[in-house]
């Protein structure tokens, strides 16, 4: 689900709620409402700003693939590493990745 997505690469970069909000212009209410599943309708520009942010496409974002943990980690890696080249900040890693 939509839902789940948004939190997995949100999570997976490292980036509260807050710091999502801040890149993507989308106040960090909206994006609790979107994580808890309360908004289910997101329109398309709020959907390409989220997946420019994880440096994803939007079919990617609308995905709901089931991950293996190893899979899961390494999709971790990979979106950190994205964001990391983008914008030329540290690289953001669960520590659990």
């Amino acid at each position: 689900m939509l839902k789940d997505q948004i939190k997995f690469y949100r999570e997976a970069a490292g980036l509260s709620k807050a710091e999502l909000s801040r890149r993507t212009g989308v106040c960090d209410v909206t994006i609790h409402y979107w994580e808890s599943g309360v908004i289910t309708s997101i329109n398309s520009n709020n959907l390409l700003s989220v997946a420019n942010v994880f440096a994803i496409t939007v079919s990617e974002l609308l995905e709901d693939p089931l991950l293996s943990d190893h899979d899961a980690n390494v999709a971790r890696k990979a979106v950190a590493a994205a964001i990391k080249n983008r914008s030329g900040q540290p690289e953001l890693l669960n520590k659990d990745a």
